[in-house]
């Protein structure tokens, strides 16, 4: 009787032990790493420059640049976007402004929510400074936009590139892929499932055998026990 009871036992802890086992190998083949990735859309770049002055930017005012077309659901849901663009030099050698652009959404008519982003001139004079703004959003559906300039104090300068950063992660292999030789063929692929668990009846087994060890040395202790 008790040792249909211990066997009981076993069979009981042995299948919770394998099930826990199945979930954990499950687990830790299924984890992917993250792999970050970046798209950058131009506006402008290379011999294009705005020039941004008092006279004509103390308010927001749309850059004679090129407009682009953006979907955010043409990316992974996890993409964020930002502004990045290139200050140059302000035109007066006595000149030290706060130079400023955003992102303009002309399909809607509203500016980007946290696309704008500053660069003030306090040394002369100032090399092409690369800025960019803090990580926004935007909508679900294609929209046009452009870039507008304004100056915050007295004085006029340039933005030499302007373009919209979108980053995100994604899961994937890390491993290089094995390059096949020159003229041969590509090597086999292993058919093997990453993030397969164990079989059932296997992990039921393991769970089994290793509890029933564990209770097989117990029981050894105990008998070279002195009585």
């Amino acid at each position: 009787m008790k040792l249909t009871a211990l066997a009981v036992v076993i069979l009981a802890l042995g299948i919770v032990l394998g099930l826990a086992l199945r979930h954990t190998v499950f687990e830790a083949e299924a984890a992917q790493p993250t792999q970050p990735r970046e798209d950058q859309v131009t506006i402008f770049a290379g011999g294009v420059r705005e020039s941004v002055a008092t006279e004509t930017h103390s308010d927001w005012v749309s850059l004679r640049t090129p407009i682009v077309a953006l979907d955010s659901s043409d990316y992974p849901m996890n993409a964020e976007f930002s502004l990045e663009a290139v200050f140059q030099e302000a035109a007066g050698p006595d000149e030290t402004p706060t130079i400023c652009v955003r992102l303009f959404d002309l399909t809607s008519g509203d500016a980007v929510s946290g696309s704008e982003v500053c660069q003030e001139q306090t040394v002369t004079p100032l090399p092409p400074t690369r800025l960019r703004s803090e990580p926004f959003r935007l909508p679900e559906t294609q929209h046009e936009y452009t870039v507008q300039g304004k100056v915050i104090s007295d004085g006029s300068g340039s933005v030499n590139a302007a373009r919209v950063i979108v980053e995100w992660t994604e899961e994937g292999d890390s491993s290089v892929a094995e390059l096949p030789p020159s003229g041969g063929t590509p090597p086999q692929q292993s058919d093997s499932t990453v993030g397969t668990p164990l079989p059932f009846p296997a992990s039921i087994a393991l769970g089994v055998l290793i509890i029933g060890a564990g209770g097989l040395y117990v029981a050894k202790l105990r008998r070279s026990e002195p009585r």
